[in-house]
């Protein structure tokens, strides 16, 4: 300890002295030679900053590595996941940052169709599907239309999208009422995107018409004979 440390001890010490009749009062402390001293002529010590740049150069080498280590860690259970179902799958903390890792990969983009839909044609009674693939990120939403007006997911109408942009809308048992244009939107932060089909549905024909239809040809049948 020097000299100095020694009598700041010293005046701190008395100072704060729990006895009241050996503790300095105010102005005792005031006048203390250790702050009478002429600071102009004082020399400061600089601390040196060494130990704490290590300090964060090592924290900063520790977070490194450590991401370094799980990333090897994914990699080695994604090759020994076809070799063996004995070594254990991901954990969710695995899986978790490893779709962390995927999200900060990507690149923001408007959404896009890489699959759009098609025109379809199907028989009263049977069921139609439209298939499509939207891409962009975030990943968008998406709404589908009948003929402009917006689709509410039901028994009838059964919307599917995955986590890959594949998106579906199958309509069960079509009548000649679903016979209309068909549009998927998709949309998120940074634009929207459309398509548009048609589906036209083959009404089959009552017996009434059918013997009408008959009836038609046969008479059609008897005037050419006629003549």
């Amino acid at each position: 300890m020097t000299f100095k440390t020694d009598r700041v001890c010293v005046c701190v010490c008395v100072c704060v002295c729990v006895c009241v009749r050996t503790r300095l009062t105010c102005a005792h402390c005031y006048n203390h030679k250790w702050l009478k001293q002429d600071t102009n002529t004082m020399t400061a010590k600089k601390l040196s900053k060494e130990r704490m740049k290590k300090y964060i150069l090592r924290r900063k080498w520790q977070k490194t590595g450590h991401a370094v280590r799980a990333i090897g860690r994914l990699s080695s259970m994604a090759m020994m996941a076809g070799v063996s179902a004995k070594k254990g799958s991901p954990t969710e903390e695995d899986n978790q940052f490893l779709e962390c890792l995927e999200n900060e990969q990507k690149t923001e983009c408007k959404p896009t169709f890489s699959s759009v839909i098609k025109d379809v044609e199907v028989v009263e009674g049977s069921a139609a599907r439209f298939d499509c693939k939207i891409e962009g990120y975030p990943d968008p939403e998406v709404v589908w239309y009948k003929d402009e007006k917006p689709i509410k997911e039901t028994r009838h109408f059964q919307i599917d999208y995955d986590e890959e942009g594949n998106c579906s809308l199958v309509i069960s048992e079509v009548s000649g009422d679903d016979d209309a244009k068909y549009t998927v939107k998709a949309v998120n932060s940074l634009g929207e995107a459309t398509c548009t089909a048609e589906l036209l549905v083959e009404v089959m024909a009552g017996e009434e018409e059918e013997e009408e239809e008959e009836e038609e040809e046969e008479e059609e049948e008897e005037e050419e004979e006629e003549e």
